[in-house]
């Protein structure tokens, strides 16, 4: 038995390259925006701690506050900060004033303070 080879035209081969070329192109399409989504919330995540902790907060608020941008992330830690102001509580040179719940906001000269009378920095000369 003589088996016959099967031949194709060329519009036969452009139709099967193009099918193939479309589903990898699809494919990568998929993985490029999965990757450069990835990559715009590592680097909002990155710009939400750095804009948190120029406004004296810890970096945990950051899971706490609900933004989808930098500029709602602003938003937020102002109305967070106005919400705020003038509740927070003097802190004690250990940074915790007994019998009162810790503060989580500290202003420009009481954030400088708790850092340098801060036992555990000063433990370790930082």
């Amino acid at each position: 038995m003589d088996q016959q080879e099967k031949t194709f035209t060329q519009d036969e081969v452009n139709k099967i390259v193009s099918d193939r070329l479309g589903r990898e192109k699809e494919r990568y399409e998929k993985d490029y925006q999965a990757k450069a989504e990835e990559l715009r919330q590592q680097e909002l995540r990155i710009k939400g701690t750095e804009l948190l902790k120029s406004h004296h907060f810890s970096e945990e608020m950051y899971d706490i506050l609900k933004f989808s941008n930098t500029e709602e992330l602003e938003t937020s830690i102002l109305s967070l900060k106005k919400a705020l102001q003038g509740t927070h509580t003097r802190l004690g040179p250990t940074g915790v004033t007994p019998g009162e719940p810790r503060s989580i906001y500290l202003s420009d000269s009481e954030h400088k303070q708790s850092l340098a009378e801060d036992p555990i920095r000063k433990g370790m000369g930082l």
